[in-house]
């Protein structure tokens, strides 16, 4: 919603992630992900690793992934709108603002994620 595909030469890439949760508790399951860099445009999808179509058609639960930071190297620098979405709604669920220095790194900071999470920054124009 709201890129323009055509107009920006997008790039594969992949987000990593720093997964918070309690000491001495068991690590999550992690996330699928996939992200794609535009030269104002980010999108990334990331899916909990457990939320198989097969698992799910055995009833079987996925769990949670905790609180997670989301890292993407590359990007110009300067200010972005971020925006978090749930796959099953039409809106976001969030909108940050986060500020990307020049080492080029994009730092999201996520809420618990149960299947999955899209999101959407964009680079502000300077003014």
């Amino acid at each position: 919603q709201g890129i323009d595909f055509p107009r920006e030469a997008f790039r594969p890439t992949r987000p990593t992630f720093d997964y918070l949760y309690p000491a001495g508790s068991k690590a999550p399951p992690g996330l699928n992900s996939w992200a794609i860099v535009g030269e104002r445009t980010v999108v990334i999808w990331m899916r909990n690793a457990l939320g198989t179509l097969a698992r799910l058609r055995k009833g079987l639960e996925e769990g949670t992934i905790p609180p997670t930071f989301c890292r993407l190297e590359g990007l110009a620098s300067g200010t972005y709108d971020v925006q978090l979405w749930e796959t099953t709604k039409s809106e976001p669920a969030s909108v940050l603002t986060r500020t990307v220095p020049v080492s080029g790194v994009l730092t999201i900071p996520l809420p618990v994620i149960g299947h999955d999470l899209a999101v959407k920054a964009i680079l502000r124009e300077n003014k």
